[in-house]
């Protein structure tokens, strides 16, 4: 991690959760990913470069750029080298008596890092690429189920249930896939019915949308191979306040997220 220097707070947006104190305000944060790959499958991770804004990227790129020639690797090689930036609103406190802002352990919801946009943004085979705003745009939208208190109503739900994006272990769908808007558009809590495996406890349905983009660098872009890459790399995760979720083995877990990527994307058009 690179050292840090004096950032400008932000007020949290609406789809983040909302702070525990007055004193928690949200900071943007730019990561560098660099990692190997072959064959379309990714050999080893290397080093990740962090600031709080693109300032990482030239350090980051110039790291990879080294490698390569190290290892004589360019865009005819096989093994290729690729660079995922990745940007996320992170939570943080004023502390001690110089009130510094540090990164805060927890919040009411627990969320403290949310991402909000994910994308490949250089390749030894492709040099650096386009912004993904400039790629095919789609809607993705998820639902998944979790199970509460029965005996909280849908309103007061309303204001504790908090989802989050998050980017899992990626396959080599990831190469051609793009987040280019993680913060969640409209998040719906639905009532399912009753949990007929933990007596007292309700099955609600949450559901958002997302805004991703098709990467047009891969040799066989395609819908499908899109929503297969969403379906692999994205997930959703729900926080509740302590009370409101269900106990017992069978909520133990986060459930599976489904995902149904749309047409083409209309959340930027809201």
């Amino acid at each position: 991690m690179l050292t840090s220097q004096p950032q400008q707070g932000i007020s949290s947006p609406a789809h983040l959760p909302a702070g525990s104190t007055s004193a928690v305000k949200w900071f943007s944060q730019v990561t560098v990913e660099l990692s190997y790959w072959h064959g379309n499958q990714r050999l080893k991770n290397l080093d990740q470069f962090e600031w709080h804004g693109d300032a990482v990227m030239a350090p980051a790129l110039t790291h990879a750029q080294s490698k390569c020639d190290f290892y004589q690797i360019d865009e005819s090689s096989s093994l290729e080298l690729w660079a995922f930036r990745s940007q996320w609103q992170v939570a943080k406190v004023r502390e001690g008596a110089d009130q510094h802002w540090s990164f805060a352990d927890s919040l009411d919801h627990d969320v403290t890092r949310v991402l909000v946009s994910h994308h490949p943004v250089w390749s030894s085979k492709h040099g650096k690429m386009s912004p993904p705003d400039t790629w095919p745009g789609f809607t993705a939208t998820f639902r998944k189920i979790i199970s509460v208190d029965a005996s909280r109503s849908t309103a007061e739900l309303g204001g504790l249930v908090t989802a989050a994006l998050c980017v899992i272990e990626q396959g080599p769908e990831a190469l051609g896939l793009a987040i280019t808007d993680g913060g969640i558009r409209d998040l719906t809590i639905t009532r399912v019915g009753a949990n007929t495996r933990s007596a007292g406890c309700e099955l609600l349905m949450v559901t958002g949308a997302i805004a991703v983009a098709m990467s047009p660098y891969q040799a066989e872009p395609g819908f499908d191979q899109l929503e297969a890459a969403v379906r692999s790399s994205v997930g959703i995760k729900l926080s509740l306040v302590d009370g409101v979720t269900a106990s017992g083995h069978l909520d133990a877990g986060q459930r599976s997220t489904i995902w149904v990527v749309e047409g083409q994307n209309t959340l930027n058009n809201t």
